[in-house]
């Protein structure tokens, strides 16, 4: 009789258990979606910072190889344009978000 009742009273306590284990787990699992999207998101901005980097310097590269005073008064002329173009565009979404 003694191992009927302790057959009765683990199958009672197991199930709860159990439950309390997946519930631990579960969140445990959310956690970790959370944390493995937040590297994600780190990672994305990561190589797009990386990419940019990697352009200017190739950039400064170029320049640094050209000689005619001609081409580089050219290319300052275009970097000097766009330079402007993006300050327009950020002022552009300034303005548009204050609205």
């Amino acid at each position: 009789m003694n191992d009927r009742l302790n057959k009765k009273d683990t199958s009672c306590k197991n199930p709860t258990l159990a439950s309390e284990i997946i519930a631990e787990q579960a969140a445990e699992i959310e956690k970790l979606k959370a944390e493995l999207q937040e590297t994600e998101e780190l990672r994305d901005l990561y190589y797009t910072q990386k990419s940019v980097a990697t352009m200017q310097l190739d950039i400064i590269n170029f320049v640094s190889r050209i000689y005619s005073e001609e081409t580089l008064a050219f290319i300052y002329g275009i970097a000097k344009s766009a330079y402007k173009h993006q300050i327009e565009e950020e002022q552009e979404i300034e303005n548009d978000g204050e609205m």
